[in-house]
């Protein structure tokens, strides 16, 4: 299998990225590396606030302006229109303006997975400490495709939301959204569905996938600053439930009610500068990237160094066949922690997932493979885990 490798075009979008050069980058999991025309834009807006104050007769236009930009060009990679975009800080933010959309009562339940990130579970067991509604777990454990038959099993006549994660943080795996959602709308069982580990990682096309609500990152996959993210609300979906406090402009008498997917956000949360950083970013993988051969690049890369960490002995690879970019595995059974603080001695950006203590639970590294990277990046850390292996 040959990759999609124009040697100068690489070269070119490496250069871009001044972090892939200086180490090898496989933790865009976490944050991604920064393109120079990202720091630049927002060095620029900064610096005409520096010069005209950050009050103003131009002040809000400019605000609103970059804001819309932005939604475009959110909408333009995933496949959807602007006004179905709310800009929020991160993914936790839309997950939660989302929680804030419903009504939960305690005869109430959400369905969500064993395999969610924090940023998922905390805002899900916080509804329920506040309302009552209980949240259910289904197991999936290291699975990767078609979920749809464990969360079946936990769904009752009083499931009001299901929430899941496109591609799991902390295995790898990829789900079968496609399925899922098909079987929640047949239901009519809102799908929401956590995409940090996919927006820019893996293709998503929001229309296509037919989800209910869709957030997603800007500062992983997407390659912008940190603070801002996207909400995807269809349609279907946009009519308000109540006000989304405490995440709304709106009064809380429900007397007046933001329109369209403004009432998801905060407004003047999200840092103007920080916006139009995430814009270049997204310009730039539209523009000068392109999204066909960064996903076809990752993918393959991805799956290849999947394989070959698997034929070395005394390594665990958790991550299964239906994968995004992100391969996790282990060496031997015991801490990780040594072969982590290896890895950075060795200019090698890994993580190690789930945090916490191993006694908890196993512990994995993982790498987080993009476009960016080179063979040559890849053949370093297979090189470098064989010799952690022996």
């Amino acid at each position: 299998m040959t990759l999609p490798l124009d040697a100068a075009k690489l070269a070119a979008l490496r250069a871009e990225l001044p972090a892939t050069t200086a180490t090898i980058y496989l933790n865009a999991g976490t944050n991604g590396p920064l393109p120079r025309r990202t720091v630049h834009a927002m060095a620029e807006w900064s610096e005409w606030e520096l010069h005209h104050g950050r009050v103003g007769p131009d002040s809000l236009a400019r605000f609103l302006e970059i804001k819309e930009q932005l939604k475009s060009a959110f909408a333009a990679f995933t496949g959807c229109q602007p006004d179905q975009i709310a800009i929020t800080e991160s993914t936790t933010a839309g997950v939660t303006a989302v929680l804030g959309d419903f009504r939960f009562t305690p005869d109430d339940e959400i369905v969500t997975t064993d395999g969610e990130h924090g940023g998922v579970l905390l805002p899900l067991y916080f509804v329920e400490r506040r309302t009552g509604a209980r949240v259910r777990l289904a197991p999936v454990g290291a699975r990767g495709g078609d979920i749809t038959d464990a969360i079946a099993a936990e769904v009752t006549d009083r499931t009001r939301l299901v929430v899941v994660s496109h591609v799991c943080w902390s295995t790898g795996a990829r789900y079968d959204l496609a399925a899922l959602a098909a079987w929640c709308r047949s239901r009519d069982i809102p799908l929401l569905v956590d995409g940090a580990q996919s927006v820019g990682a893996i293709p998503v096309d929001f229309t296509a996938l037919d989800v209910d609500y869709y957030a997603f990152s800007g500062q992983k996959w997407l390659l912008g600053p940190n603070g801002v993210g996207g909400l995807f609300v269809h349609p279907r979906r946009i009519a308000p439930r109540q006000p989304a406090a405490p995440r709304t402009l709106t009064r809380y008498d429900d007397s007046l009610i933001m329109q369209g997917t403004r009432r998801f956000e905060i407004g003047g949360k999200v840092s103007a500068a920080a916006m139009a950083g995430a814009l270049a970013a997204v310009r730039w993988l539209l523009d000068d990237v392109g999204k066909d051969w960064m996903f076809e690049r990752a993918g393959q890369l991805a799956r290849r160094t999947a394989e070959r960490l698997r034929a070395i002995p005394g390594v665990e690879v958790i991550t299964p066949p239906e994968m995004g970019t992100m391969v996790c595995f282990r060496i031997g059974d015991g801490e990780q922690q040594t072969y982590l603080e290896r890895c950075f001695a060795s200019n090698i950006r890994v993580r190690i997932v789930p945090e916490g203590s191993a006694a908890v639970g196993p512990q994995f590294l993982r790498l987080s493979i993009g476009f960016w990277n080179s063979e040559d990046d890849l053949e370093t850390v297979v090189d470098l885990v064989r010799r952690f292996a022996g």
